[in-house]
């Protein structure tokens, strides 16, 4: 299915290059600890129960691969693949949270 900015614009306003939203029961969020750290919003189908690591996964590849490659094999694994997905799995595996 082809992403249209249609559905963008009827949750949120057009700011510039961003969408402002405002922040309601629709939307669901994740975070590292109870304090809130590092604590993202999901706007999704909430019939779906994810856990947040299911975002947080996709992050943490597209972001620290070449580092975490780096750091793998120098603690002697083959791979940061499962490594990443472990790590997000601990820190982030609780479903998401209703606002």
């Amino acid at each position: 299915e082809k992403f249209t900015h249609d559905h963008l614009n009827t949750i949120g306003k057009l700011d510039g290059e961003n969408y402002e939203v405002t922040i309601d029961n629709k939307y669901q969020y994740g975070q590292k600890n109870k304090t809130g750290e590092n604590r993202f919003i999901v706007y999704h189908d909430k019939e779906r129960k994810p856990y947040q690591h299911r975002f947080i996964e996709g992050c943490l590849a597209n972001q620290a691969a070449a580092f975490a490659e780096h750091v793998v094999k120098y603690f002697g694994q083959a791979s940061a693949g499962s490594a990443l997905v472990d790590l997000a799995r601990t820190a982030f595996g609780d479903y998401l949270h209703d606002y």
